[in-house]
């Protein structure tokens, strides 16, 4: 079987983080970066594209209706187009894994499949962002509800190895939650503890807003752009004012944020990669 979750997400990560840094520290050449951002969104239209067909040859190998040289092939290709995103396309592979298998009413197969996908993201949510942990919460939750609805289709054994594959999640879960209680409490204390932060919200605060307009009119461009529609460039001394407003505010902002606003920040960078993931 075709295993990539060795190498994990993080470099993908912080690659996201990076190019989200760079968008705001070169707002003047926005118009590259929102072209840059719809070719990105082309590779995960590509990534996604690429999991299904592996999925699909995987399932006709266990079926016999594929050889193993054909599946070795591609595997072997995508192994190299995805040296860098092998954790990302490992869960995505797992995801339409289990599609096939529930569309093919091949339960036992679902479930197994479903185990190995939970084990797979329960070892590399370390390195995600909790946006994605928690949207593959969420899938794994939908998968079970769906298995859970077939019961009367499942064998004993099946109906077991669901019920310690929700026991798993639920556990993850409690864990996640634990883990980002203890963060509350540290950010809670370091923001009584500093003064001088809290000093400087209220510029914070307002360009964080800025940012967030920033974000808003950008998903707006890549859209139209996406769909091929060329009055996107018209709007684009508009949206560079507001870009260029936003980069001057920046180079006048304190450098230090309070963990509030940090957060807001964080939450605002991941709806910019998000929109460049789903478009």
């Amino acid at each position: 079987m075709f295993r990539l979750y060795k190498v994990r997400i993080a470099e993908t990560a912080r690659t996201t983080a990076r190019v989200c840094r760079n968008i705001l520290r070169v707002g003047k050449v926005c118009v590259i970066a929102l072209f840059a951002i719809v070719v990105f969104a082309a590779c995960s239209s590509s990534i996604e594209s690429d999991a299904k067909k592996m999925a699909k040859l995987y399932y006709g190998l266990e079926m016999g209706k594929v050889t193993k040289a054909d599946f070795e092939k591609f595997s072997d290709k995508c192994e190299v187009k995805y040296k860098t995103q092998e954790t990302e396309f490992t869960l995505l592979f797992y995801e339409e894994m289990i599609k096939l298998s529930i569309n093919e009413k091949n339960w036992e197969f679902a479930i197994a499949t479903l185990d190995d996908y939970v084990g797979e993201w329960k070892y590399s949510i370390e390195d995600m962002p909790l946006s994605k942990t928690n949207e593959l919460v969420e899938k794994t939750r939908s998968f079970i509800s769906t298995l859970k609805g077939k019961k009367e289709y499942l064998k004993p054994d099946d109906i077991d190895d669901l019920r310690e594959i929700e026991e798993t999640l639920t556990s993850i879960v409690e864990d996640i939650k634990q883990s980002s209680d203890v963060e509350t409490e540290s950010a809670s204390s370091y923001d009584d503890d500093d003064s001088d932060i809290s000093n400087s919200s209220e510029d914070w605060d307002a360009i964080l807003n800025s940012y967030e307009q920033f974000i808003n009119k950008y998903i707006s461009l890549l859209k139209k752009a996406q769909n091929g529609d060329m009055s996107a460039m018209t709007e684009y001394t508009e949206y560079m004012e507001k870009a260029t407003d936003l980069a001057e505010k920046l180079e006048n902002a304190d450098d230090e944020l309070t963990p509030a606003q940090a957060a807001k920040f964080v939450k605002l960078q991941t709806k910019l990669a998000n929109a460049a993931v789903n478009l």
